[in-house]
């Protein structure tokens, strides 16, 4: 009886075997039976399942409230649900000492309802046993998933991913064109828990490949957001879109291509963690500390001050106000009638120029007249002498 449990409100769309596997995650079973009336079709099933040690039996109270298929089942310790005189009393499933698997998404609750009982002095160590019974071939950060991520859906999750890991690198082999690019190895993660960090998305997405960066996107106050990861293959984005459906803090995951790739903040580490974060930080202790210098300036630091010390250092705080006001006034008046100066003396600057200008054009023209008229002059010379020569040749020949 010890290592035997009850389970009732199993779905007609469940068979053995796929109960069998889900059960094992926490053990291996030495049987698994269905007991009482044979129920009427579409109606619940009931089970007793006998597993080969009492810690396994113990680690299998954490999947009391999991949904399997599409409602939730019911786990109960024999020893708990077989009462006096043999009468069974299903009606209460799990464990006083073990948190269901509801109260696993928060922790928190656990560990506070376990102290208040005063049963256990660790609240999660049997998680922690069902834990370490997963397969060993599962990364570290996959497993630390169990604790927000129920642990069928972790191996479930896991056993598609690989599946889907498969399938591609067949189609890769037999000669499928892939393509490498940053928006190929991304994928879009929807309606996300707003207590899931980003190491946390990137630990449970581990299963399908190394995530190179983790982005969200949406409001940290709504129930839930969305955000982007990023792989280093084409071959671990293809197989994170088989963890779709997964019951991540609840709330069912959803996963798919992604359109675009992440606009990647240069000052953010390896999974998107800001490490703007301590400079925002230091940017509000520096806002605090000039905000108390002013305080201090304004004689605000002391709460014993008199009212009228109050109004003389806000009438001080008001004079020293209009001062620098008519400082600034000042200063742009002066400003302007220098830029004002400026303009006029390079009107000036132009006027003489052009003044200059039109002399040297004048004078130019002046002296080109002068030197026509020279050249005329000359020429006129010129033809009075030959027409005299020409005269003394005529009348020495007629003589």
């Amino acid at each position: 009886v010890p290592a035997s449990i009850f389970i009732t409100g199993v779905s007609p769309a469940v068979n053995d075997g796929t109960l069998r596997e889900f059960l094992e995650c926490c053990g291996p079973l030495r049987s698994l039976a269905q007991f009482g009336d044979v129920p009427l079709p579409g109606q619940p099933r009931q089970y007793v399942a006998t597993y080969a040690d009492v810690a396994a039996a113990q680690s299998s109270l954490v999947l009391n409230n999991m949904t399997l298929v599409d409602r939730p089942i019911t786990v109960v310790a024999a020893e708990r649900a077989v009462g006096p005189g043999g009468a069974l009393d299903l009606s209460k499933g799990g464990s006083s000492a073990v948190p269901s698997g509801a109260d696993l998404l928060n922790p928190l609750a656990s560990m506070e309802q376990a102290v208040m009982t005063g049963l256990v002095e660790d609240p999660l160590k049997l998680w922690r046993q069902a834990a370490e019974k997963l397969p060993s071939w599962f990364p570290a950060g996959y497993k630390r998933c169990a604790l927000f991520v129920p642990i069928p859906h972790l191996i479930n999750g896991a056993m598609a991913a690989a599946e889907a890991r498969i399938e591609f690198e067949k189609e890769v082999r037999d000669g499928a064109h892939v393509d490498d690019s940053d928006v190929s190895r991304t994928v879009y993660a929807g309606n996300v828990n707003s207590s899931i960090t980003e190491d946390m998305l990137a630990d449970f997405f581990s299963i399908a490949g190394n995530v190179t960066y983790v982005k969200f996107a949406g409001s940290e106050f709504n129930p839930s957001r969305f955000g982007f990861v990023e792989f280093d293959t084409k071959v671990a984005a293809e197989s994170a879109k088989a963890l779709t459906g997964t019951q991540v803090a609840e709330m069912t995951l959803k996963v798919k291509h992604s359109n675009n790739p992440i606009v990647k903040d240069r000052m953010r580490n390896f999974w998107g963690t800001c490490r703007t974060e301590r400079r925002r930080r230091m940017r509000r202790e520096r806002k605090q500390f000039k905000r108390k210098e002013r305080e201090l300036l304004r004689g605000g630091e002391s709460s014993s001050e008199s009212e009228s010390e109050s109004s003389s250092s806000s009438s001080e705080e008001r004079r020293r106000r209009r001062r620098r006001r008519r400082e600034r006034e000042e200063r742009d008046r002066d400003e302007k009638k220098s830029l004002d100066k400026d303009a006029d003396e390079g009107g000036d600057k132009k006027e003489r120029k052009s003044s200059r200008e039109k002399k040297e054009d004048a004078r130019e023209k002046k002296s080109d007249e002068e030197e026509d008229e020279k050249k005329l002059r000359e020429e006129a010379r010129r033809s009075r002498k030959s027409r005299r020569k020409s005269e003394g040749k005529g009348k020495e020949d007629a003589t």
